[in-house]
């Protein structure tokens, strides 16, 4: 990552150089769009969201919540990473469709920003996706 830049770091880069970037667990998938239905799909062992839309701002009547129902029916561990004050649905709404929180499958990390979180707390992404990695031994 440069640090030069001013913009968050990218989907892909904590599956490059965070804590998975030499991970023998395959497949390893990275997306930059949200589709971790998708990503499950293709047989990976966990999902980690940035940023999960779970609806357009403003229209809560408009759930993509089935997209985080089926990684947890496949069986999946899934984390979310979630602004404090995202539009597209904040921690507490998200963690409403993560009825296994807590449980080892499901985990919800809240960082300080909106859906675009800040470059200031790519350390705060950093710490979640590592305790995230940890869990999946």
């Amino acid at each position: 990552m440069d640090p030069g830049r001013d913009s968050a770091p990218p989907t892909w880069w904590a599956t490059r150089h965070g804590p998975w970037a030499a991970s023998p667990r395959r497949p390893l998938a990275e997306r930059k769009q949200a589709r971790s239905n998708r990503v499950a799909e293709l047989g990976a062992a966990a999902v980690l969201c940035l940023s999960f839309p779970l609806h357009p701002p403003g229209r809560p009547e408009k759930l993509r919540a089935a997209e985080l129902a089926l990684v947890t029916d496949a069986d999946r561990v899934l984390a979310v990473v979630q602004g404090e004050r995202d539009p597209f649905g904040g921690p507490e709404e998200v963690a409403t469709y993560l009825p296994g929180l807590g449980g080892g499958g499901q985990h919800l990390y809240v960082v300080p920003g909106t859906h675009t979180i800040p470059e200031s707390s790519a350390a705060l992404v950093e710490q979640a996706v590592t305790a995230f990695a940890s869990t999946l031994g």
